[in-house]
């Protein structure tokens, strides 16, 4: 999936990934400096067995948002694909069932 939104250095976005069953939804809101929503994108998807199971089986490896690290905690500095911006009220609900 891939958003229409631009993203841009100097704006406020809010994006959320949610999984329910078999189904998978992100969505994204951007917001002006005054905090007026200025744009919005939704996209689902739904597999047909589900997406699999979310597991931990390292319970000592760190969470992160916006970036990668290894099974020590350490920042992976390498790795282009990470978030380079600002991450702000970062909430992870994780529900069983």
């Amino acid at each position: 999936m891939k958003a229409p939104l631009t993203v841009a250095a100097d704006r406020w976005y809010h994006a959320a990934c949610t999984r329910t069953a078999n189904t998978l939804t992100i969505s994204v809101q951007a917001f002006d400096a005054d905090g007026t929503l200025t744009g919005q994108w939704s996209r689902s998807a739904t597999g047909p067995r589900g997406f699999g199971s979310l597991t931990c089986t390292k319970t000592g490896t760190p969470l992160s948002i916006g970036g990668k690290l290894t099974a020590a905690g350490k920042l992976v500095g390498g790795s282009s694909d990470q978030f380079n911006g600002v991450v702000d009220n970062a909430v992870l609900q994780v529900k069983n069932g």
